[in-house]
């Protein structure tokens, strides 16, 4: 005979029913949500498409050029030895101020001064031998041939002395000496002369970790005068050859190369903001020499030029990369649409212009393209109401 089950033991199983259910509920619950993301595709696929409305306005708009390029200083000297030698003292370190005639360096100058002792013997000799044509009263071509003599003992003597001063260095500019190439003992005399002078840095520049370029300021500083160095010269090549580089500090410009298609749109005297990699402030600067000679690199062609930039900064590095930007050209109250209102319908450029809630498609005359804007010379009215597909300018 079968035993019913007490009323305690049945309340103890509804609990368990319940929560079964429950956990049923939710499973099925979450199966619906992810076979409903699953099978419905993209969400919002199924919605309007994104459409914006703009207004055609005027404005002041500029077209530029933008190149990259490298930090040189624009006041520079870039010294060696014209004469070979062995040195015999470096008068200066690096991060030493100098001024314009102070020496650097001085080599050997022993075989030099008796080079100097010989050549002045060599003039007394073709002074006394001209004298004594002259007493003797010889014809013509004897005191012609003494005179030229002379002169060349003359010539000699000037290039000894010359070679002589040669033998101690001396800075061409106010500044800082940014590198040393050359140590006691050394045989100089293979860079490429006393007066070389330009930008970028010795093998004993460079810049600290997490500098930011461009502090500092100053008037607009004009020319650089005679020191500065060419558009677009391999200033690291130039430091490593030289002796001894003399920087004035501060005064800065930006060695660029500007491609063939651009070339024509660049002019000297035009404004430019140099961006130095790492910084986001961007310095006021001209453009100060653009090149007439090409070079190619692979099929490309660019020219050389140099943006000079204004005032005087710290925290800028010789050799450091800059971005350049150069307004080629600023055009004021233009009309313009953003460029994403325009299309081409057979062959002809149109924007849909919006009146009174009314779609129509107005062909358009452009002018000058600025980016994400484009100016418009015939076709619509500042004012006008134009809409495209996709998201505002920005």
């Amino acid at each position: 005979m079968s035993r019913r089950p007490r009323d305690g033991a049945r309340r103890r199983r509804w609990p368990r029913v319940v929560v079964t259910v429950v956990v049923a509920v939710v499973l099925i619950a979450a199966g619906l949500t992810i076979w409903r993301a699953l099978g419905s595709g993209p969400a919002g696929s199924d919605s309007e498409e994104l459409r914006t409305t703009a207004t055609v306005t005027r404005s002041t708009e500029r077209q530029s050029v933008t190149v990259t390029g490298a930090f040189a200083p624009r006041n520079a000297g870039y010294l060696s030895f014209p004469v070979p030698g062995e040195v015999t003292s470096v008068r200066v370190d690096v991060g030493d101020r100098v001024s314009k005639g102070d020496v650097l360096a001085k080599i050997d100058a022993r075989d030099l001064r008796s080079a100097v002792t010989v050549a002045e013997a060599e003039v007394d000799a073709a002074e006394r031998e001209l004298e004594q044509t002259l007493d003797d009263k010889l014809d013509a071509a004897t005191v012609a041939a003494a005179r030229a003599g002379l002169e060349s003992a003359q010539q000699q003597l000037r290039l000894a002395r010359h070679n002589l001063a040669d033998a101690t260095l001396r800075s061409t500019v106010d500044g800082v000496v940014a590198a040393i190439n050359l140590t006691k003992g050394a045989q100089s005399g293979q860079g490429s002369g006393a007066s070389d002078q330009g930008a970028e840095s010795g093998p004993e520049l460079g810049a600290p970790p997490g500098s930011d370029p461009g502090s500092g300021s100053g008037p607009d500083p004009g020319t650089a005068g005679s020191g500065s160095g060419g558009a677009g010269g391999d200033t690291a090549s130039r430091a490593a050859a030289a002796d001894v580089v003399v920087v004035e500090p501060g005064r800065w410009h930006v060695d660029v190369a500007i491609n063939s298609n651009d070339i024509g749109l660049v002019k000297k005297g035009q404004p430019a903001s140099v961006t130095a990699t790492g910084s986001s402030r961007a310095l006021p600067a001209v453009v100060r020499t653009v090149g007439v000679i090409g070079s190619s690199g692979g099929s490309a062609v660019t020219f050389p030029a140099t943006i000079a930039i204004r005032g005087t900064h710290d925290g800028i590095y010789i050799g450091g990369t800059a971005a350049v930007t150069i307004t080629v050209k600023v055009l004021k109250n233009v009309l313009t649409v953003p460029t994403a209102a325009l299309s081409e319908v057979d062959g002809e450029t149109v924007v849909t212009r919006v009146v009174g809630g009314t779609e129509t498609q107005v062909p358009v005359t452009l002018g000058e393209a600025f980016g994400n804007r484009t100016q418009v010379v015939a076709g619509l009215h500042e004012g006008d109401q134009v809409v495209y597909a996709g998201p505002p300018e920005r």
